[in-house]
Formats: C-alpha cells, sequence, structure tokens
C-alpha cells in the first residue's frame, strides 16, 4: 500500500481499516484513511455461498488426496523397491538372470545375477 500524498509504501493490516493512518515519511506527516464501498446483501450472500463451495471443493479434493495416500501406504507399507521386486518378481530361494539395461546405452548390455536370500 502507498501513502495518496507522497506515495511512500507501509505496511498494511485489516485492523487498520476503520482507523486514521499517520504516513511514517517524515517530509509528509499527513494522516489519510481508507474508503469504503458498499456491497448489496445479495451480492455479499452469491460471495460468501461462491468462497464457500470453493472451500468445500479444495477439502474434498485433500480428503481424497489423504484417503488414497493412506490406502497406497498401506498397500506399499514400509518396504523399499528392491525388496518389493525380490518379494514379487523373483520366485523365492532361486538365481534369476536379469538384463541390466544400465550399458544397453553403449551397447553392451550385461547379464547380472540377483538372487535371493
Amino acid at each position: 500500500h502507498f501513502c495518496p500524498h507522497c506515495k511512500k509504501t507501509f505496511e498494511y493490516d485489516p485492523e487498520d481499516y476503520h482507523r486514521k493512518i499517520t504516513c511514517g515519511n517524515n517530509k509528509c506527516d499527513k494522516t489519510f484513511g481508507f474508503w469504503m464501498f458498499k456491497v448489496s446483501e445479495m451480492r455479499e450472500k452469491e460471495i460468501r455461498i461462491e468462497v464457500k463451495k470453493e472451500n468445500e471443493a479444495l477439502a474434498k479434493t485433500r480428503a481424497q488426496q489423504r484417503r488414497r495416500g493412506a490406502r497406497a501406504d498401506k498397500r506399499v507399507g514400509t518396504q523399499t523397491n528392491e525388496e518389493r521386486f525380490r518379494n514379487n518378481c523373483l520366485p523365492s530361494g532361486s538365481l534369476t538372470i536379469v538384463l541390466d539395461v544400465v550399458g544397453c546405452w553403449r551397447g553392451a548390455c550385461k547379464k547380472t545375477m540377483l538372487g535371493t536370500s
């Protein structure tokens, strides 16, 4: 916000709305207030309804995200990606040959042995 007389910036607080503010500039020292614009009762109700709908939609979205996160945590648990791979993809007690595609970008694919313990 700016002083209307000298254009110096100042910190505005909503509690200052009904007060007279004195400019903090040493050369200005003038007092000023804020304009109050009347809003019809019908428009105020419409705005309140719009804001309420937006807040409810936001709360609903956040609740969905929390529920989805809780379900994902329940499915995944505390296992790391490697542990999940070993438990779900590799037969227990056997060795499996898996292509290591990290070296494939050079054209030299390597075969590595991954085992389960």
